[in-house]
């Protein structure tokens, strides 16, 4: 479920999923500097760090034993595809990134193509 950040702030240094009504993406909280780096993302292609005021919502990332990836995945995608379409934003480029367990994975929202 999506928490939004006027009502809680997630846990320091810990990775989850955020949005900022756009973009879904991994990423974590440090409460010491009050700003947000990518989580479990590496090389200078996915270093970035959100203005925490453009954060609306977090969720915690979801458990991934094997059996539970697919499924975790889809409600992940489908929530994030509800979020968009009540934001009305458009559909043309729409991605979420997702940790899959081993290495960071980015999906077209609506195709669920993987990118």
């Amino acid at each position: 479920m999506w928490i939004k950040m006027s009502k809680e702030r997630p846990p320091s240094d810990t990775g989850v999923l955020v949005t900022d009504g756009k973009v879904i993406t991994c990423a974590e909280w440090d409460n010491d500097d009050y700003y947000w780096s990518g989580h479990g993302l590496g090389g200078p292609e996915w270093e970035f760090h959100f203005r925490s005021k453009d954060i609306t919502h977090w969720m915690p990332l979801p458990r991934f034993p094997s059996e539970e990836i697919r499924e975790n995945i889809l409600k992940t995608i489908i929530a994030a595809q509800k979020v968009l379409d009540e934001q009305n934003v458009p559909k043309e480029g729409r991605r979420i990134t997702y940790w899959n367990g081993e290495r960071a994975v980015v999906v077209d929202i609506d195709t669920g193509e993987v990118l």
